[in-house]
């Protein structure tokens, strides 16, 4: 087994390491002198997962009041190169990594010994190889669970793919992935007399792909794009899971170095081949290369990654496709507001100062069931249920001083009684105010109402934005549930809210006169009357849709669907009507008319 630590491994001792194994044979040994190999090397990989890392070795030095709070887990991957014979094989295999495992953790638990840790989960990957004119017995499959901390996937592949397959198992083992630079230029000897493009696949963090997914856009790993001649990877084969980036050299690297996101190391797939040499020297001689994604939509380009170098080492720098993180923001006024006097900037302050993480002091065994964070998200859940961004948007936080202390005791995890004869108290308050027709204190920015009706109008806006609030905290508590029953008693007695709906209605039979639907309309109104008045208001995001709700509160029943008949008559009516006056005998339901009637009169006309 190879293991390999964040020290560099020279590849000459991978090399030197495959050597002493040999070409699988054909022919298989007699004796079975090779799973005594494979043990050993599984007992080695075992012996080495249960050392300490220098992470692990850092946590178990701390004191003791620092311990309690990190948590020290001994996870790890033991890779097995192997040629079995046999199913059985396999099988033994797996029985003595589970032996192993066993005895080890065993072994570690007996004798106390301060620079191993028990094994708690082990996957043991199983590379069976063979040669290409052989027929494997292994067939491959995925993780199995042998046991709670052990699990064994198996992998069979042809001895040529040995070197493609190893470098992915190392990507998901590290969480890599590859990015292939494309249409990289190179001149080829005087002999050739041209000049051909080779790719290069470069292997790196699976986060340096994370701004192209961000943004939507399509990751290129389709096959070769134009005079493409070799690809500098593993078999000599382009590979069907890399990103394709196409070369571009730019004319300075100041500019575009400033707004690169973030920047992760890279390195090569294939080392010894020629495209891949000549890229590294040419980075390593201070030339930046600016790597871009080509749309097919549009047949545009896209600046997405910069190859460079610092300090020796090569280095990939992202650049985000959209607004970068480091230009300044946008105005306050092109947001949601527009105005900057109309955001509740100072609401917001008091929210922050409210939900701010400070250290934990009390000690873990006192803390309920959830932990800290876990607390803060829920307190921060529970006091942004309702809440305006703007005051265009609200009526209840334009009077905060009317309504307190509601507003700021409906958060609460728990109402007690007190707090509870409290809001009702200020819901009694406001009863009497529009009682008596006293305005209420709205600044005149924020009032959103116009017209005769402006006061009515006021106290309907209030009393539906009280009675959703009180809807969405109705869960928390019993005293909850009292104080929103309370609330709904409230609206249903206001005279603004009996009097908008009663004009509702008398909108609501005018249109269903004129429009002539019948049962339709009538089972339109039934359901629009029977609704609650929590679902006739609703938090709005903009001052046009706010002004469009004043004049209509509640929904509008629909028209009723006409018949095919009674449309293509509709428009029969409407061209008769246009042409000379209908024959009198038509216009009668018996389509009967009778003529010469004055003659029975004995007139002379």
């Amino acid at each position: 087994m190879i293991r390999i630590n964040s020290k560099p491994f020279p590849i000459s001792q991978v090399q030197s390491g495959f050597q002493k194994f040999g070409f699988p044979v054909l022919t298989p040994p007699v004796s079975r002198s090779h799973m005594t190999s494979i043990l050993q090397g599984l007992q080695f990989g075992m012996r080495c997962l249960a050392q300490l890392t220098a992470t692990q070795y850092a946590v178990s030095v701390c004191s003791q009041s620092v311990k309690k709070h990190l948590t020290t887990i001994n996870h790890g991957r033991i890779v097995v190169f192997c040629s079995l014979e046999s199913p059985n094989d396999l099988k033994d295999v797996e029985k003595a990594a589970l032996n192993l495992l066993r005895m080890e953790n065993t072994d570690i638990k007996q004798k106390q010994d301060p620079v191993r840790l028990p094994i708690q989960r082990c996957e043991v990957a199983v590379v069976n190889v063979y040669v290409s004119g052989a027929q494997s017995q292994i067939m491959p499959s995925p993780s199995r669970q042998i046991s709670n901390d052990l699990s064994v996937s198996v992998y069979s592949y042809h001895a040529k793919e040995l070197i493609v397959k190893t470098i992915d198992l190392v990507k998901t083992h590290f969480t890599l992935k590859s990015t292939s630079v494309t249409n990289i230029p190179m001149k080829e000897e005087q002999s050739g007399g041209g000049s051909f493009n080779y790719d290069v696949e470069l292997i790196h963090k699976a986060d340096a792909h994370r701004d192209i997914i961000r943004s939507g856009h399509q990751l290129d790993s389709s096959g070769k794009e134009g005079n493409s001649k070799e690809t500098g990877g593993g078999s000599g084969s382009r590979r069907s899971d890399t990103v394709m980036l196409r070369w571009s050299t730019p004319k300075s690297m100041t500019l575009d170095l400033h707004y690169c996101s973030s920047v992760y190391r890279v390195t090569p797939a294939d080392v010894t081949s020629r495209p891949t040499i000549c890229l590294i020297n040419f980075v390593l001689s201070g030339k930046p290369v600016l790597l871009e994604q080509p749309r097919k939509a549009n047949n545009s380009k896209l600046i997405t990654h910069l190859l460079t170098c610092h300090g020796g080492g090569i280095f990939l720098h992202c650049i985000p496709g959209g607004r970068s993180c480091l230009d300044e923001p946008p105005s306050i006024s092109e947001g949601w507001g527009g105005r900057v006097t109309d955001y509740r900037i100072s609401d917001f302050s008091s929210l922050i100062q409210d939900n701010m993480l400070v250290p934990n002091t009390v000690e873990r065994t006192k803390i309920p069931s959830q932990y800290p964070l876990q607390l803060a998200e829920a307190n921060l859940e529970r006091m942004t249920r309702h809440w305006p961004l703007v005051f265009s948007d609200t009526v209840a936080y334009s009077m905060v001083h009317e309504l307190e202390p509601l507003l700021s005791i409906i958060h609460r995890p728990v109402i007690s009684d007190p707090e509870l004869d409290s809001c009702k108290e200020v819901i009694k308050s406001i009863q009497d105010k529009e009682e008596y027709s006293e305005p209420l204190p709205i600044p005149s920015s924020g009032t959103r109402t116009r017209g005769s009706s402006k006061r009515d109008e006021q106290y309907h806006l209030l009393w539906n934005e009280l009675e959703v609030i009180a809807s969405k905290y109705r869960q928390q508590s019993e005293q909850h549930r009292m104080l929103y029953d309370f609330i709904s008693h409230a609206v249903s007695q206001s005279p603004s809210c009996q009097n908008t709906r009663a004009l509702l209605e008398k909108k609501e039979e005018e249109m269903a006169a004129k429009s002539g639907g019948g049962g339709g309309a009538s089972a339109n109104n039934k359901t629009a009357k029977e609704e609650p008045a929590i679902a006739k208001t609703q938090s709005v995001t903009s001052n046009n849709k706010v002004k469009g709700m004043r004049s209509s509160p509640y929904p509008v029943p629909a028209k009723p669907v006409a018949s095919l008949l009674s449309i293509w008559t509709t428009q029969l009516n409407a061209k008769a009507m246009q042409g000379r006056p209908e024959f009198r005998g038509r216009a009668t339901q018996s389509n009967k008319a009778e003529l010469y009637t004055f003659m029975k009169n004995g007139s002379d006309r």
